[in-house]
C-alpha cells in the first residue's frame, strides 16, 4: 500500500494508534524483548533495550501472540539487504528501502503475499515470481479458474512455475546470479524476497509448554495451552479447515483473519471462563493482481480430493457492461459442492470490480452454515434494478448448479 501510494508511509500501516490503546488503559512496553518464559511461576523475564536492563512481568493470564517468521533464501548474514522478507515492521522498513533501489527482483513463492508484492512494485522493475507448484495461489484456487491472471499478467512480471532455486552466486558487482532446477538462469538480480508462510515464532516456549510437530503451540478448543492460564493465538496455532469431523484436518494458516478471530476468542475465554470454542476456518481471502480482484473461501477441488470428499463444480460468468467481448465489468463465480447433498463447500471469485468480490463474505457464511443449493434459494436477497441489474449473482450461480445437475442426471 505504501508502494501504491495508498498510505503515505510505513508508519501509517496500522490498525490502531498508540494513543487509542493508552486511552483504554492499556500499558504498552515498547523496545522490550521477552527473554524467558516461566509458566509455572507466571512470570516473564524482559530485557529493556534502552538501557539493557532486566526486569520481570508477573501475570494472571497470558496470551501468546508472537506470530511467524518468513524463511530467507541464501546463505548470507541477516544484515545482507539482497535477501529480504517483510513479516514485521523492522523487516518491512529495511525491505522497502531495498526494493525502491532495485531493478531486478526475484520473489520466492507465488502465494497471495508474493502476488500482492509483485502487483505493488513499480512497472519499471523486472519481477520473477518463483513457485514449486504448477500455478500461483494453489492453496486457494483451482488452476483452470485463475489461469487468466498469469496469461494476462503485467508485462514486467514473469512466472517461474513448477521450479525452484537450487544455487545462488554472489557476483563481484554485488548482484546475484540465480540458477533454477529447470536450467534457467536469472542474472544481475538485485534482491531475492521471501514471500513464504514461514514458521511460527515459538522458540521461547520450547520445553515450557506443549508444542506440535511443526513447532506450532498445542491448544485445546478454547485456545488454552498446556498451561491453563496461558492462551495462544494467530500464527502460533493450527487451524481446522471447514469441518472439525474430517480426519487430519489441521493446518498452519497464517492469515490476518485467523489472528483477529482467535484473539477475540482468547480474550473472551479469559473474561468468561472458557465459553467460546475456536471454530473451523474457511481460509477466506481476497487479493488483487494486475487488473483482477480474486477471492476464495472453503475447499478447492484439490482440498476436496485430499479429504476424500466427492464434489462437483459449477462456474458462472456475468458481464455487467453487456459486452462479452470485453472483460470490463466481468465477474466469474465458481462453487464447489458435494455430489450427494449439493452442499456448498468452496467458492472462488474473479472480477475486475473490487465491489464484486464482497460476495465472498456471503459465500463464506453459506459454507459455514453448510447450506445446499436449495437452501440458498430460500435466502432473502434484495432486488433493486437501479442498484443491481439482475438477480443476486450468488443465487443465480446456485440456480445454475441445480439446473445443470438435473440436466446431467436426466
Amino acid at each position: 500500500m505504501v508502494e501504491k501510494g495508498q498510505i503515505k508511509s510505513l508508519e501509517d500501516a496500522k490498525l490502531y494508534d498508540k494513543e487509542e490503546l493508552l486511552d483504554l488503559n492499556i500499558e504498552i512496553m515498547e523496545y522490550t524483548e521477552v527473554t524467558e518464559f516461566e509458566p509455572k511461576q507466571n512470570v516473564l523475564t524482559i530485557k529493556l533495550k534502552e538501557n539493557d536492563g532486566v526486569s520481570y512481568v508477573y501475570y494472571d493470564y497470558l496470551i501468546l501472540a508472537t506470530g511467524s517468521t518468513q524463511i530467507k533464501h541464501g546463505k548470507s548474514k541477516n544484515d545482507d539487504t539482497r535477501y529480504i522478507s517483510y513479516k514485521n515492521y523492522l523487516e518491512s522498513k529495511k525491505s522497502l528501502d531495498t526494493l525502491n533501489n532495485s531493478k531486478n527482483v526475484v520473489i520466492v513463492v507465488a502465494g497471495f503475499i508474493g502476488l500482492e508484492l509483485a502487483d505493488s512494485l513499480d512497472v519499471e522493475k523486472n519481477i520473477t515470481l518463483v513457485d514449486r507448484m504448477d500455478y500461483p495461489l494453489f492453496r486457494y484456487f483451482d488452476e483452470k479458474f485463475i489461469k487468466i491472471i498469469y496469461e494476462k499478467c503485467p508485462s514486467n512480471i514473469e512466472f517461474q512455475l513448477n521450479d525452484a532455486i537450487y544455487k545462488i552466486e554472489e557476483k563481484t558487482n554485488g548482484k546475484l546470479k540465480v540458477y533454477f532446477f529447470n536450467g534457467d538462469i536469472k542474472d544481475d538480480i538485485d534482491v531475492i524476497v521471501s514471500a513464504s508462510n514461514g514458521k511460527p515464532n515459538s522458540e521461547l516456549f520450547i520445553d515450557k509448554i506443549k508444542l506440535n510437530y511443526d513447532k506450532t503451540v498445542g491448544v485445546n478448543s478454547f485456545l488454552q495451552t498446556s498451561a491453563d492460564n496461558v492462551y495462544a493465538i494467530g500464527d502460533l496455532v493450527l487451524q481446522t479447515l471447514i469441518d472439525e469431523d474430517l480426519p487430519k484436518n489441521q493446518f498452519f494458516l497464517p492469515l490476518v483473519s485467523n489472528a483477529f478471530k482467535t484473539a477475540l476468542i482468547a480474550a473472551e475465554n479469559i473474561l468468561t471462563g472458557n465459553t467460546q470454542k475456536n471454530i473451523p476456518t474457511n481460509k477466506t481471502i481476497a487479493t488483487k493482481f494486475g487488473k483482477y480482484y480474486l477471492a476464495s473461501s472453503g475447499f478447492t477441488e484439490l482440498d476436496a480430493i485430499s479429504h476424500f470428499c466427492e464434489v462437483d463444480q459449477i462456474t458462472k460468468e456475468f458481464f455487467f457492461e453487456n459486452d462479452e467481448s470485453s472483460d470490463e465489468g466481468y465477474l466469474k463465480i465458481q462453487l464447489t459442492f458435494t455430489k450427494d447433498a449439493k452442499q456448498v463447500v468452496g467458492a472462488q471469485i474473479l472480477s475486475v470490480s473490487r465491489m464484486a468480490i464482497e460476495n465472498i463474505n456471503v459465500l463464506s457464511m453459506i459454507i459455514r452454515e453448510k447450506l445446499t443449493f436449495f437452501e440458498i434459494m430460500k435466502l432473502d436477497f434484495y432486488f433493486q434494478p437501479e442498484i443491481q441489474p439482475f438477480i443476486n449473482v450468488v443465487l443465480q450461480t446456485a440456480l445454475s448448479g441445480i439446473y445443470e445437475n438435473k440436466t446431467m442426471n436426466n
